[in-house]
């Protein structure tokens, strides 16, 4: 009854860890379905309810820990050297100052002891995996949303300080870019530089109409384009100039351009 104990215990100490780290819950459903078959088998009877269940998580433990790392496999040892001295002890097969099984006792700790900051160091692996996942996904949706041509950048920014929508013309700049933009028109912030520029619209139907940038005043170096948005002939609707842009591609990778740096027209 002992060593059915323990082996149930260790499989099941084996299952609920691996399923912890891993996520996978589909192993169960092969424990349930095990489980099921061998009832129908007659193995209840002969072996009994504790060898029944735990032949049942075996079968989990072990496609679980086919797909695990080396930790789940160290774990597995330790849970199967806690069995054997349950077994050895309780059964009174050998007593338990004997040298084999304080040696076995202590491989056993040391053996968790490794185990477990494996699978510590495993899962903040997989949270770090994960968050920067995340990153990269809102990166990429960011990308997406923002401008897909250099020139385009000017227009946007055209379109938006019409539209008095200051948090959009922000979205353009990287932060650095954005803190140099607000300085330079004496503002603490981005969104209050551009409701400063939108104030100065007349008529923002006519100012985005008129809006043009001359191919004379972009210079392209690779990624990297110049594009002076200097004295634009947007007659009295509005802003003449928005700067000297620096647009390069998106980090996100999804064809987006943005502002990285900014100065002001001479």
């Amino acid at each position: 009854m002992i060593a059915q104990v323990g082996l149930l215990t260790a499989a099941a100490v084996v299952a609920v860890t691996a399923y912890a780290v891993s996520g996978d819950w589909v192993p169960w459903l092969w424990a349930a379905g095990t489980l099921v078959v061998l009832v129908l088998l007659g193995a209840r009877q002969r072996w009994g309810p504790a060898w029944t269940a735990a032949a049942a998580l075996v079968v989990a433990d072990v496609i679980w820990l086919s797909a695990m790392p080396w930790w789940a496999w160290l774990l597995t040892l330790v849970a199967a050297v806690v069995g054997v001295l349950v077994w050895l002890v309780r059964g009174r097969r050998v007593p338990a100052t004997h040298p084999s099984v304080i040696t076995m006792a202590v491989v056993g700790v040391a053996g968790l002891v490794t185990g477990m900051v494996g699978a510590v160091l495993h899962i903040q692996a997989r949270a770090e995996q994960a968050a920067q996942e995340a990153a990269a996904q809102r990166q990429e949706s960011v990308s997406r949303i923002l401008p897909h041509s250099p020139t385009a950048v000017a227009d946007y920014l055209a379109r938006t300080l019409a539209e008095n929508d200051p948090t959009s013309t922000c979205f353009a700049f990287t932060p650095e870019a954005a803190a140099t933009f607000a300085a330079a028109h004496g503002e603490p912030d981005c969104e209050s530089a551009a409701r400063t520029l939108a104030g100065r619209i007349d008529n923002p139907v006519d100012y985005q109409n008129n809006f043009w940038v001359p191919g004379s005043q972009q210079d392209f170096d690779g990624d990297t384009v110049t594009v002076r948005v200097c004295d634009i002939d947007v007659g009295s609707t509005g802003p003449r100039s928005l700067g000297i842009l620096i647009v390069e591609p998106h980090r996100g990778g999804a064809g987006g351009f943005e502002i990285t740096a900014w100065r002001p027209c001479p």
